[in-house]
C-alpha cells in the first residue's frame, strides 16, 4: 500500500460523525407589492425596469429601447434578434450590442433574477454583451431567496442570479458602471393577466 493509500485509508476510518441539527432559517413575511418591491430593488441596484402589458411586441420594445444595437442575440423564442453566435467560440462573442433572455424566477427583496443554463444557450451570452435586456412574467416574482430556492430546479446545471448591471468601487470606492459586463440592465415585467368574472382580461 502506496504513502497516499496509506493516508486516504486512514482519513475515511477517523472520520468524525456529525450529527449537529441545522438551525432552520426563518421566513420573514414581505411587506408591500411583490412587483411594486421588485422594481424598487432594480432601480437600487442601477438597472432600468419597465413594467408592460402582456402581448407586448418585443421585437418592436427591444428596437425602441436600443436603436444603435447591431449584434442583437435573442435567446426568448418569438424574439428576433440580428446574429447568431455560432458554438460558443470566443471570435463569435465578440462586440454583441445587446443579449434578450428570459429569466426563470425573480426576487422583490432585492432585484436579483435567476437564469439558468436552458435559458442561455451559451453562458457568457448574459456577460459579454454590451446591454442585456431580460423578459420576467410578474407571475414568477417571489417575495425572498426562501422562496427562490424552493422554485428553482438543480437539474438544469449551470445556473446563476444576476440583479443589475456590471459594477465595481474597488478603485476609490467610486461607483463604476460596466467595468467587467454589461454596462446597462433593462428588465421587462410582463403583468400577470387575470380573468375576472365578468370574463374581462386585466392585469394584477
Amino acid at each position: 500500500m502506496s504513502s497516499r493509500e496509506e493516508i486516504l485509508k486512514r482519513i475515511k476510518t477517523n472520520r468524525p460523525t456529525l450529527e449537529v441539527e441545522l438551525k432552520k432559517i426563518p421566513r420573514f413575511p414581505l411587506e408591500g407589492d411583490k412587483t411594486s418591491r421588485f422594481c424598487a430593488a432594480l432601480e437600487t441596484n442601477h438597472a432600468t425596469v419597465l413594467r408592460v402589458p402582456a402581448g407586448e411586441d418585443f421585437n418592436a420594445r427591444w428596437r425602441v429601447l436600443f436603436p444603435k444595437a447591431g449584434r442583437v442575440v435573442s435567446l426568448v423564442k418569438g424574439i428576433e434578434g440580428t446574429y447568431v453566435p455560432a458554438g460558443g467560440q470566443r471570435e463569435h462573442l465578440t462586440s454583441i450590442d445587446l443579449t434578450i433572455i428570459e429569466g426563470v424566477v425573480a426576487i422583490a427583496e432585492n432585484g436579483a433574477i435567476w437564469f439558468n443554463e436552458e435559458k442561455m444557450d451559451i453562458r457568457a451570452l448574459p456577460f459579454v454583451a454590451e446591454h442585456l435586456l431580460v423578459i420576467i412574467n410578474e407571475k414568477d416574482i417571489v417575495a425572498n431567496m426562501h422562496e427562490a430556492f424552493d422554485k428553482i430546479s438543480v437539474d438544469t446545471g449551470f445556473g446563476v442570479f444576476i440583479s443589475g448591471p456590471s459594477k465595481t468601487a474597488d478603485i476609490e470606492q467610486k461607483l463604476v458602471i460596466g467595468a467587467h459586463g454589461p454596462r446597462s440592465h433593462t428588465v421587462l415585467v410582463v403583468e400577470d393577466q387575470k380573468v375576472a368574472k365578468n370574463g374581462i382580461v386585466r392585469g394584477e
